[in-house]
């Protein structure tokens, strides 16, 4: 076994701070009964004491040192994680208002759309012109009653009361149902 002799110091610097603080933290009636092995002085040979001039006390100054930074540095990060976790929170935050005023904006884009749709389609049917007149011979008894027949089957299917749901569905109707209604009348009386 080699043992590196570098080490010993600093490993009597340690053991001397866990027997300290076994014996600053400790119940009284543990510190001699239980006190861990390694920290047992061996019988006959009598405790030094550590003085701050000597080569221990200048590493347990130097540990005591770097504990401190790392305490500091410790309080620093956890400062710094804690603005952190505040942003996120806040970001989060935005993003869903965010997600909703896009929902919002999506919406009226639609009813925008359906709109500006709905009015091209009705100056659409308005300006078409009108069709040419249609111009027949009188009907003969038997024709008149076919000609009745087709009226009646075509009030029934574009007359605007019995039209769809849709306002643009029944605008549709509504025109063409003017427009060839008069005919079929003009042609009926003619």
């Amino acid at each position: 076994m080699v043992l590196d002799i570098s080490l010993l110091p600093a490993t009597m610097a340690v053991a001397a701070m866990l027997g300290l603080a076994w014996d600053v933290l400790a119940p009284a009636s543990l510190r001699q009964v239980a006190r861990p092995r390694f920290l047992r002085m061996p019988a006959g040979r009598p405790r030094r004491s550590v003085t701050a001039g000597g080569m221990a006390g200048a590493q347990l100054a130097s540990l005591q040192g770097k504990l401190q930074e790392l305490e500091a540095t410790v309080l620093r990060l956890r400062q710094t994680g804690h603005s952190v976790v505040a942003q996120r929170d806040a970001a989060r935050a935005e993003a869903a208002s965010l997600r909703l005023a896009l929902g919002a904006s999506q919406l009226e884009l639609a009813r925008v759309r359906q709109h500006e749709e709905f009015e091209f389609l009705a100056k659409a049917v308005l300006r078409e012109p009108p069709p040419p007149p249609m111009v027949f011979t009188a009907p003969d008894a038997a024709e008149s009653g076919k000609f009745r027949a087709a009226k009646l089957a075509f009030a029934r299917l574009y007359h605007p009361d019995r039209g769809g749901t849709s306002e643009m569905d029944r605008l549709i109707r509504s025109q063409v149902f003017k427009e060839f209604w008069s005919e079929l009348e003009r042609i009926e009386k003619g």
